[in-house]
């Protein structure tokens, strides 16, 4: 699976979530967040992450569409990478034209 797509999915779990890390002390989220994000490979944004993101929010903001701010740097991302995004929440991801969309399995 793309770095991308991984990307998509952890922060996904990560923010809708927050059952999965909120009963626990805060020692031990931080130890689970280290634990899950040591898996993957960390993206740096880049100069072309910032153009990608400004047009995908103003064809979204334009077409009255806008998804999530974070939702936004997961295609912006993507789409500069050639990677699919693997997500639940199609709907959000299917606004942004040229990306690819899958469900995860």
């Amino acid at each position: 699976m793309p770095a991308v797509a991984l990307l998509a999915l952890v922060s996904s779990v990560l923010v809708e979530h927050p059952k999965l890390f909120a009963p626990r002390p805060a020692a031990m989220q931080a130890a689970n967040l280290r634990t899950v994000l040591a898996a993957l490979p960390i993206i740096a944004s880049t100069e072309q992450t910032a153009y990608e993101h400004a047009r995908i929010w103003a064809a979204l903001e334009s077409s009255g569409k806008m998804i999530g701010f974070y939702d936004l740097i997961v295609g912006a991302t993507a789409l500069e990478r050639d990677s699919d995004v693997a997500t639940f929440n199609k709907r959000h991801f299917a606004q942004i034209k040229g990306l690819k969309v899958i469900k995860p399995q």
